[in-house]
């Protein structure tokens, strides 16, 4: 496993995982891929492709050729080392890299992601200084402490949505987001409370149109920052 990959796959592995395996292959592919089969059936292959010396030419990053090829190279090493798994059962988290997030790179993502074809597909990108800020984090959390309790795996100067531990928890299915219940149980205390102190119809209107609007509205990264906002703010009475 090249030095890069493995200082990704270290950590993720130092992650509250879902309860599976991570399975051995030949070691010609070990630079490239990693496989961690969950004991609910779902599969799971993080595979880490070359893209940072490919962004200064705009023109490769932005040509749909280029995706299709990143997708392409993943599906022969699926059908190489785990042609026994059922595609449709696999996720593919495509992995690698980056000087800095831009637009384009955005475009790149949403053209795999969308990829209909073969298995469910995921990309996270990220710098150097994001995952040598991770790194130091892991090394100095507190164990005895939850793991999404350790306030020093978040830089506090910078959105959630632009650090790399939210973005890993959005994209890989293994991590355990034993945060997420906090969340969602204290939203719904708090639309409890609120309609105890509505007196009327109108006023219920009001709450589930702000409600709708809220839903559709928000997106992925939003919701990770809600999650660990919540657990950060140490909401947890009010499961």
């Amino acid at each position: 496993m090249s030095k890069r990959f493995s200082k990704i796959i270290s950590m993720i592995k130092s992650f509250p995982l879902i309860d599976g395996e991570w399975l051995e292959f030949p070691k010609d592919a070990s630079d490239l891929v990693a496989f961690y089969k969950i004991f609910d059936g779902r599969k799971v292959m993080i595979y880490d492709f070359e893209l940072k010396n490919k962004i200064p030419n705009n023109e490769l990053v932005n040509n749909s050729d280029f995706s299709e090829l990143v997708i392409s190279n993943a599906e022969k090493l699926f059908d190489k080392y785990f042609s026994k798994y059922i595609p449709q059962d696999t996720y593919v988290v495509f992995i690698s890299e980056i000087e800095n997030h831009t637009d384009d790179l955005q475009k790149f993502i949403i053209r795999i992601e969308e990829n209909e074809f073969m298995f469910k597909k995921y990309v996270c990108l990220y710098t150097d200084d994001e995952l040598l800020f991770l790194q130091n984090a892991l090394k100095n959390m507190n164990h005895t402490k939850r793991f999404w309790d350790n306030e020093n795996l978040f830089n506090n100067r910078i959105s959630l949505s632009l650090q790399l531990l939210p973005r890993l928890a959005i994209k890989l299915p293994i991590i355990q987001l034993d945060f997420a219940e906090i969340s969602f149980n204290s939203v719904q205390n708090r639309v409890n409370k609120d309609i105890d102190h509505r007196e009327n119809g109108e006023q219920m209107r009001f709450l589930n149109e702000s409600l709708d609007s809220w839903i559709g509205e928000i997106t992925p990264e939003e919701i990770a920052n809600d999650m660990v906002n919540e657990i950060m703010a140490g909401e947890q009475d009010e499961i």
